[in-house]
């Protein structure tokens, strides 16, 4: 179970709810999973999955404005930030001029895209390991895994010198049986 953060990534946010009620994600799978960093899914690398005119690039949301942003302060220090601590139960960050933004966190969900910064669309990953904050603020993070984590942990590894940690094998990489919105899903 995914919670999705409209304050902080809207659109992405969006694009997930509009791509899991359209089937989209159903029967495809983590097809990039690297050990100690990120389960990867969604568009894939296949060639079929190169064209995707239902759902078009997206801009970056990476920062917000401070204002009227509830943060709550830790007193750890950070390497990243000017101070770290949670935006309604996100890790997030935030700068001395207050531009806070979502922490690349174990369980937090952000979209994958090129080298361009506004080239995400459908291609998630979930961290799951050592907090890649290196990402922060350069990619769009829009959600955390609140239940089943275990479950993302247990996915088939790509090996990381081989091709960027994508599975070659097909048949090795684990399958997105059904992404689901619950608000649609009756109780």
């Amino acid at each position: 179970i995914v919670e999705l953060n409209d304050t902080f990534a809207p659109n992405h946010s969006a694009r997930m709810r509009q791509a899991a009620r359209d089937g989209f994600f159903d029967g495809r799978d983590f097809y990039r999973v690297i050990d100690g960093f990120v389960a990867q899914g969604g568009r894939g690398e296949e060639a079929d999955s190169v064209e995707l005119p239902q759902y078009p690039a997206l801009v970056g949301e990476f920062t917000l404005a401070g204002e009227g942003v509830p943060f709550t302060a830790m007193v750890d220090e950070d390497l990243y930030a000017n101070e770290v601590g949670h935006v309604d139960g996100f890790p997030a960050g935030r700068d001395s001029d207050g531009r806070t933004w979502l922490l690349h966190c174990p369980g937090m969900m952000a979209m994958a895209r090129n080298n361009e910064p506004d080239t995400g669309d459908v291609e998630f990953y979930i961290v799951i390991g050592h907090a890649p904050r290196h990402l922060d603020r350069i990619m769009s993070v829009f959600g955390r895994v609140i239940s089943g984590m275990e479950h993302v942990q247990a996915l088939n590894r790509g090996n990381p010198a081989v091709n960027s940690g994508v599975i070659e094998d097909p048949a090795r990489r684990d399958p997105i049986l059904s992404m689901r919105v619950a608000a649609d899903i009756d109780e």
